[in-house]
């Protein structure tokens, strides 16, 4: 295997850059029918395509046996009676996935082995995504319910209802797959199973009040990994160019990677992409042999970065509490350690992770035991903080947590600093950073009364004496 500074192939971007932006929850993942491949090469739509044709009657004369599209559109109940074909489709699909005819693809679970990936968009109308998920996060087998306990949520959107984001998806990110084109059910309007319902799915998602706001808002700001979706190539462009609600052509701080056997051959595509959309590169391969070697690489990565067991004791040092909890943005990494080492010259112990590069689900219980023990949890405020998600929005939300602890006391514990005098009624930012007095940092630089300010909040702690309250 390349090293990770390689170049992804038929990309201007290295497996480093884009594991980096994994770590960092800037990426979402795109799941179409090409990564639901059985071991012997068939999707899942193909063994769809060929039980439906058998139990519609037309198994001898469908154009092309391996084409869902064409079983439905070829049936003799197409179009005036489409509604018996799509209860039989669930019919079929329901056998194959809950009998076991169809086993869990390799893909899906090594996806799912990726924590960073918290939302998944999928193109496919059944849960074996949602299965995969709950399987590796959850320890849930497939087709259980969890009675008690987190597992995966789900989301659907049809043209005529959809769910959207809850409000605070980004300040608490948990596992979540949003079927963009419908989940299977008994009617057509249920879910999109021919080309004729793709683009009435889309034309539908035109429309600013009928479409989920909080998701394109989330997709417009992520890079976007579209994995096997299987569109024809104006279909991409016009997939792409609905997610990002921008001009293709414009500059953009995200990017798209397409790994797609029917894209990959699509010269007029890679030539539009090279054209009119730089930010979107297309691999030079499958989809499954992309989630192959991703999957290989974060393994890697993570064993590089912290070899020790994972039942390991943490150290000494890593477990002794600190007076206060840096929490920041990696793009604001400088100004945060200009507030960190402001701070420290006071004699003050700043807890701050130097490396928002590693794998943060990883350290996940340390971070949160840090954010339990410290007397003060200092974010860095930016508007590239409140714009954009990040593992720092996990981190503001276990602060929120923990000052339910000191509901009706005085006691301090979140003291913002504003490194760029954003608003602080900016949108995305939680209410318990609202309701508390602000510090300027313009440009990281802590100001002498600052730092007073901090000294005063931990005076006020250490009175009461109650480290841990």
């Amino acid at each position: 295997m390349t090293p990770d500074n390689e170049t992804i192939k038929g990309t201007d971007y290295s497996w480093d850059y884009l594991l980096t932006n994994i770590e960092e929850g800037v990426t979402i993942p795109v799941i179409g029918p090409e990564v639901l491949t059985t071991p012997d090469g068939r999707t899942l739509n193909e063994h769809l395509a060929v039980k439906l044709a058998e139990k519609l009657n037309v198994s001898s004369r469908v154009s092309d046996p391996k084409s869902l599209n064409m079983t439905i559109v070829e049936s003799d109940d197409f179009p005036n009676k489409r509604q018996r074909i799509y209860p039989r489709l669930k019919e079929v699909l329901d056998q194959l996935i809950n009998e076991g005819a169809f086993p869990m693809p390799e893909a899906l679970l090594k996806l799912a082995e990726i924590k960073p990936f918290q939302l998944f968009l999928s193109t496919t109308f059944d849960q074996l995504l949602r299965r995969a998920l709950d399987r590796v996060r959850f320890d849930i087998e497939d087709g259980k319910t969890a009675l008690l306990g987190p597992a995966t949520s789900t989301l659907t959107y049809t043209p005529t209802r959809f769910d959207d984001l809850p409000a605070d998806w980004s300040e608490r990110p948990r596992p979540t797959v949003f079927h963009l084109f419908g989940r299977a059910g008994v009617m057509p309007t249920d879910y999109a199973a021919t080309d004729g319902d793709l683009l009435e799915w889309l034309h539908a998602m035109q429309s600013g009040e009928g479409r989920p706001q909080r998701l394109f808002e989330k997709l417009r700001h992520s890079n976007l990994l579209l994995l096997g979706v299987g569109f024809p190539d104006w279909l991409a462009r016009f997939f792409l160019r609905v997610a990002k609600d921008s001009r293709l052509l414009e500059n953009r701080e995200r990017f798209e990677i397409l790994a797609d056997n029917r894209l990959n051959s699509s010269d007029s595509l890679v030539y539009f992409c090279h054209r009119f959309s730089w930010e979107t590169s297309i691999y030079e391969g499958g989809a499954v042999e992309f989630i192959n070697e991703l999957h290989e690489r974060w393994q890697k990565r993570e064993t590089k970065r912290d070899p020790r067991p994972s039942r390991q004791e943490p150290s000494e040092d890593e477990m002794k509490p600190k007076d206060i909890f840096i929490s920041y943005a990696s793009e604001d990494r400088e100004k945060a350690e200009r507030v960190k080492t402001k701070l420290e010259t006071k004699g003050l112990e700043v807890w701050y992770d130097r490396d928002r590069l590693k794998p943060a689900h990883f350290f996940e219980n340390r971070i949160r035991d840090h954010i339990q023990r410290c007397d003060l949890f200092v974010p860095i405020i930016s508007k590239t903080a409140c714009a954009y998600d990040g593992y720092y929005r996990q981190e503001w939300f276990w602060a929120g947590e923990r000052v339910r602890q000191f509901y009706g006391t005085e006691r301090p514990f979140i003291l913002p600093v504003n490194i760029d005098q954003t608003p602080a009624n900016s949108p995305n930012l939680p209410e318990t950073f609202r309701s508390v007095q602000w510090m300027d940092a313009p440009d990281g630089k802590l100001k002498e009364e600052s730092i007073e300010q901090v000294c005063e909040a931990l005076r006020e702690v250490r009175k009461r004496g109650r480290r841990n309250a």
